[in-house]
């Protein structure tokens, strides 16, 4: 599996296990532009020029190295940062300098300890600035991470607010949020939906509109699975809970205007208090296997084959 990004109304970026792509057309051409002797791990795409790349030759538990380009895959230049040893969960960039990468590094029935570090010269170098707690340990630690329940990678709106999921099988769910870059972290509780008596929740990255405006789709755990968006219009400090049409990814233009894929694919104008469905023919997959990124106008991130 991969991902597509488009940054401009032209310009898209692919990558499959083995090749990034770079395209200037909106897609009808596309150029090879990966580096030699390099095997991709997590890709990201920060706009026409710049991406950055998680290198596993050397296997998905060990030291990793990340490649970067500012010219369209021209040229790419490496770095070997000294990370502790774990799982790349994912990396992110806010701008040219600033990013994050999330680590997990070691599960255990529905927990997992995580790690993340972090770059502000562009990804020559990286730091660790935070980890959970060791499964075996009782008292907090000094991240404010703690090992219970699975988690998802850092997100940041930018170079000091960032969110990073938890996934609980059970109990109330919350999300961790960082207000220093990712040094410390404290746990936020996520509301409750009208009429469900749930038992945990599931939800994806967080989407930040804005630096303050943010959404995430997902559900709660029930009788069944209760499709559900929560919205936070203060960098993810309170929260609120609003029903979805239906389970697929979701993704706003707007605070007002976004969309999420379902079958038939719905969209809202109203920050998802209706949906209604588009008139659009059916896509050549199946919507549940995709996910939606909305630059310029609406993009189908996909599945590529490892050629």
């Amino acid at each position: 599996m991969g991902s597509v990004r488009m940054t401009s109304l032209n310009v898209m970026w692919a990558a499959t296990a083995h090749q990034v792509f770079r395209s200037t057309d909106a897609g009808r051409h596309w150029a090879v532009v990966t580096p030699a002797g390099a095997h991709l791990g997590f890709f990201f795409a920060l706009d026409d020029a710049a991406a950055w790349f998680v290198d596993t030759t050397n296997g998905p538990s060990a030291p990793f190295g990340v490649w970067r380009t500012i010219n369209g895959g021209a040229s790419w230049s490496h770095t070997q940062p000294t990370p502790p040893p774990g799982f790349v969960m994912g990396i992110q960039f806010i701008d040219r300098l600033h990013g994050w990468i999330t680590i997990s590094s070691g599960y255990a029935a529905g927990s997992q300890a995580v790690a993340v570090l972090r770059s502000s010269d562009a990804g020559v170098t990286w730091s660790l600035v935070a980890k959970s707690t060791a499964p075996d340990s009782t008292q907090p630690g000094a991240s404010g991470i703690d090992f219970g329940c699975d988690k998802g990678a850092a997100t940041f709106g930018n170079a000091v607010v960032g969110l990073l999921p938890a996934i609980c099988a059970g109990g109330p769910p919350y999300i961790y949020r960082s207000v220093d870059g990712g040094d410390h972290w404290r746990s936020v509780g996520l509301p409750v939906l009208n009429g469900v008596q749930q038992s945990g929740g599931s939800f994806a990255g967080p989407i930040f509109i804005t630096p303050t405006d943010v959404v995430m789709g997902g559900g709660y755990y029930s009788s069944s699975f209760v499709p559900a968006m929560l919205v936070t219009h203060d960098a993810g400090a309170s929260w609120s809970a609003f029903r979805l049409p239906g389970q697929g990814s979701l993704d706003f233009e707007s605070m007002s205007s976004g969309w999420i894929l379902t079958d038939p694919m719905r969209a809202t104008t109203d920050s998802g208090a209706t949906w209604h469905p588009l008139s659009i023919p059916a896509p050549p997959f199946k919507p549940g296997d995709m996910t939606l990124q909305f630059l310029g106008r609406v993009v189908l991130s996909a599945g590529f084959p490892d050629g």
